[in-house]
């Protein structure tokens, strides 16, 4: 009798530590879909709240707005816009096969000073003639509330993709309009905008 009492203690302290055995394996699989999920979630609230950070006007008279498409009537295209980033620490840009993107680095396009950076690949698909461009063409950027902005193109230059003191400019609103160029895309090609007019329309 008591070897059978003895044998049930033993079976039930059995299927305990199979069953804990269990618990700890669904955790180590489990746990690495939660980590990546919240990592994920984080970093959308990052974005987010950048987004957010970037709509704050300077001043209440500035006109401002996240932009969503840009249009060049001289080439006779239009693209949609997304907001993208640039890494510092790797030097990576954000890129999309069939759009645009803001650098969220720079500032959204707005009536008082400073530099917006639209980007994207030299494919047909997004920005590969903008090699078309001549001094004079213009480029329009509609935006997430309603406001158009008319820039006039004034200059270009081709720099490395180390080079990256489009972020440093301090001035009149502009816009820069940036692509990879040269025979490896090798190279960044930047096209500068000047800011000649900006109004609200009704159908954006």
């Amino acid at each position: 009798m008591a070897s059978i009492v003895f044998f049930r203690v033993r079976s039930k302290i059995g299927l305990r530590l199979i069953a804990a055995g269990c618990l700890l394996v669904g955790v180590g699989l489990i746990a690495p879909t939660y980590f990546a999920q919240w990592q994920q979630d984080k970093a959308v609230a990052a974005a987010a709240k950048q987004s957010q950070r970037i709509l704050i006007p300077v001043d209440p008279q500035t006109v401002q707005g996240t932009p969503e498409r840009v249009e060049l009537p001289d080439l006779g295209i239009t693209r949609a816009v997304i907001i993208g980033s640039y890494n510092t620490d790797t030097g990576d840009w954000t890129l999309t096969p069939d759009k645009a993107q803001f650098a969220d680095r720079s500032v959204v396009p707005n009536s008082a000073t400073g530099n917006t950076l639209i980007y994207g690949h030299a494919t047909d698909a997004v920005f590969g003639s903008l090699t078309q461009l001549a001094i004079g063409n213009t480029a329009k950027v509609y935006t997430d509330n309603g406001y158009v902005f008319t820039y006039v193109l004034d200059s270009q230059e081709t720099v490395s993709p180390t080079d990256v003191g489009v972020f440093s400019y301090k001035g009149k609103p502009r816009l820069t309009l940036q692509t990879c160029s040269g025979t490896w895309s090798q190279n960044r090609t930047l096209y500068y905008f000047s800011l000649t007019d900006y109004r609200q329309v009704a159908n954006n």
